[in-house]
């Protein structure tokens, strides 16, 4: 349910970029190639399975139980016994391809491979706890932490690689942990190690991977931290960005040489770029094509429309849906167009 969003809605429908959570999740964990891929829903399922592509498993968790009951459901439709399952988390929407394959790469040597990071302040995330040799010993929740465990930093992500075989053997012995009767999957550590299975942790290089939406001011984290990831991308294939605390990017963009991007821009939906764009403070561009040498000035709107090249659009104007704009035309101040076809070197200005 997310209760801590304050929401009426469900939390993985909540929007990162221009994604629900749950869309994050679903594509990073695509990228695996995995040979099943199952959703376990439960609070307004019908609207969860809607943002789910074809092909992805949507599993009905009829009474949310917790963690280990989600996974105990999940198993129930896997063809087979054989291989690793992968559990990720929807409202774990950052973690990258990368990340995951790090997981997977030797866990076929261990029972169970569980990802973990360094926080500086924890908070009510399960610790890590490691014995003398440095071997993982358990995972405990902060609720039912020591003061001394409360002090460890090595976080558990939720995310783990578990050979099938042996997760469909302990997914019984799961107790009950707490008076609504859920049961944990972090549990199956103990159970592994008195069976002398091998455990292992793997550390992210980076946290904030591993960070999970569970308020609306994680969500707000959550997007800065998005934000900056494709800008930084954005700035190494050569664009000059402003700011690059001051752009957002909420769709996909293609850029040609020689951008510029100023402060408080957005782009949404499919953008393309050609060489030596350069788009005012203030501008909003929405699945449009700008040429090469299109000058957008300040606080413009561009939705739906092509751009041909070296043409110059606002301060203040507004190129609606369908709008073709000709090579080196001028749309002055406070003009606004809809399905407007302007010719090479046309101007259009606004009359008072």
């Amino acid at each position: 349910k997310g209760t801590r969003m304050k929401s009426e809605q469900a939390k993985v429908l909540h929007l990162l970029g221009e994604k629900p959570l749950i869309t994050h999740v679903v594509q990073v964990a695509q990228s695996l190639n995995p040979q099943t891929l199952s959703v376990v829903v439960g609070h307004q399922a019908e609207a969860v399975k809607k943002e789910l592509p074809r092909g992805v498993n949507a599993v009905n968790q009829e009474k949310q139980l917790g963690t280990g009951h989600a996974v105990a459901e999940a198993v129930k439709v896997l063809d087979d016994d054989n291989g690793m399952l992968l559990v990720m988390f929807g409202d774990v929407p950052l973690i990258s391809d990368l990340t995951l394959r790090k997981v997977l790469d030797g866990a076929d040597d261990f029972a169970i491979t569980v990802l973990t990071a360094e926080f500086i302040r924890p908070g009510n995330l399960g610790r890590i706890v490691r014995g003398v040799s440095g071997n993982i010993e358990k995972i405990v929740e902060a609720v039912d932490a020591s003061e001394e465990e409360k002090t460890l930093q090595e976080i558990n992500s939720g995310i783990m690689a578990v050979r099938k075989s042996d997760l469909i053997r302990w997914l019984p012995k799961l107790k009950p942990a707490n008076n609504q009767g859920e049961l944990y999957l972090t549990d199956l550590i103990e159970i592994a190690l008195d069976e002398s299975a091998r455990v292992r942790a793997v550390v992210s290089d980076d946290a904030d991977e591993v960070m999970g939406i569970n308020t609306q001011w994680d969500l707000c984290n959550a997007e800065r931290i998005l934000q900056r990831r494709r800008v930084q991308e954005l700035a190494l294939k050569g664009v000059k960005i402003a700011d690059p605390n001051r752009l957002d990017i909420r769709g996909d963009l293609q850029v040609g040489k020689d951008c510029f991007i100023d402060v408080n821009v957005v782009l949404n939906g499919s953008v393309v770029l050609g060489d030596g764009v350069s788009i005012g403070p203030g501008s909003v561009v929405s699945d449009s094509t700008l040429a090469a040498g299109v000058k957008v000035l300040p606080h413009s709107v561009i939705d739906g429309a092509e751009i041909r090249a070296n043409s110059s659009i606002g301060p203040f104007a507004r190129v609606r849906i369908g709008s073709v704009i000709g090579e080196g035309a001028k749309i002055g101040n406070f003009v606004e167009t809809k399905k407007a076809i302007l010719g090479p070197g046309s101007k259009a200005s606004h009359l008072a």
